[in-house]
This record gives C-alpha cells, sequence and structure tokens, in this order.
C-alpha cells in the first residue's frame, strides 16, 4: 500500500507530470529539466527526488553530471510502476501542455547544439539529452510556433 500511495502523491503535481511525459524516450539532464519547467534548479531537483522516491524515475550518473529517465523495463521496479506510466502516457499524450513542452524541449536542444557545437558528441550537460535505446524519442511536433517560451522571470530587485 506504501508504494501505491507514494506513486500517487508524486502523480498530484503538474510539474512532475511536465517531467515524466518530458522523459519519454530520453535521458535528459536537470539543467534541461530545469530550463523546461522554468523553475529553480532545487525546486527540480525536489520534484525529481519525489519521482524518484515512488520510483517512476531512475538517474544515472556520467561523470559529474546526472541524467534522468523513466524505470526502465529491466528494473525491479517497473511491473510496480508500469501501470502508473502506461496510464499516464495514454491521459496525457494529447494534452496542450504536453506537446508545448515536447516543441520546447526540442527548441532548448536544438538551441544548445547550436550554440555549443563543440559539445555535440560530448556525454556532458551540455548535450543535454542522451537517447534511451529501445525507445521511441518524444514525438516531434515540427516548427510551426505552437510553443512560445515564456519571457525569463524577473528577478527582484534587478
Amino acid at each position: 500500500m506504501f508504494d501505491t500511495l507514494t506513486i500517487i502523491k508524486a502523480l498530484s503535481d503538474e510539474n512532475r507530470l511536465r517531467l515524466l511525459m518530458a522523459l519519454r524516450g530520453k535521458e535528459l539532464c536537470v539543467c534541461t529539466l530545469t530550463e523546461l519547467l522554468d523553475l529553480a534548479a532545487s525546486t527540480t531537483s525536489k520534484h525529481l527526488s519525489i519521482l524518484k522516491q515512488a520510483r517512476l524515475i531512475e538517474s544515472v550518473k556520467d561523470g559529474k553530471f546526472v541524467y534522468y529517465r523513466l524505470t526502465q523495463k529491466d528494473s525491479p521496479s517497473y511491473p510496480l510502476v508500469a501501470p502508473a506510466l502506461d496510464w499516464l502516457e495514454t491521459a496525457l499524450a494529447n494534452s496542450p501542455q504536453v506537446q508545448t513542452d515536447a516543441a520546447m524541449l526540442n527548441e532548448i536542444i536544438e538551441k544548445s547544439e547550436e550554440a555549443r557545437p563543440e559539445y555535440a558528441n560530448a556525454s556532458a550537460c551540455h548535450k543535454l539529452y542522451r537517447h534511451v535505446p529501445g525507445i521511441h524519442a518524444i514525438g516531434d511536433f515540427g516548427d510551426d510556433g505552437v510553443a512560445k517560451r515564456k519571457p525569463p522571470r524577473q528577478v527582484r530587485g534587478a
């Protein structure tokens, strides 16, 4: 029962749902997820911690960088979380927010690779993501301009 309640609590926040949907098919670093959600890094890390505690995601350390991904099929906790992840995929796949996030995520990744081509093959935060073998990448929603980045947050006193 504890595991079920932990999963339900983890799914009770919109930002955590957005994180789970963004992680479909990719491993993403915290910096990418933070930019996607437009939250403070500490807030994003807290959300990731809650998802990891519920075993909905896993982390992979690569040097000094940590990448997050959905729990894989070979994980001992997969049978417990698979129904929740499948339900989430079905329920939110056509959500306008999820589609906007997918387009924004593609923009973030493209922008980073264009700005830092020397890191194109690097396995570091500048790479921002790693493709998870055997899983399709997040749907490409094209360059139709649907996703517009929110303007940067205003810093008080600036």
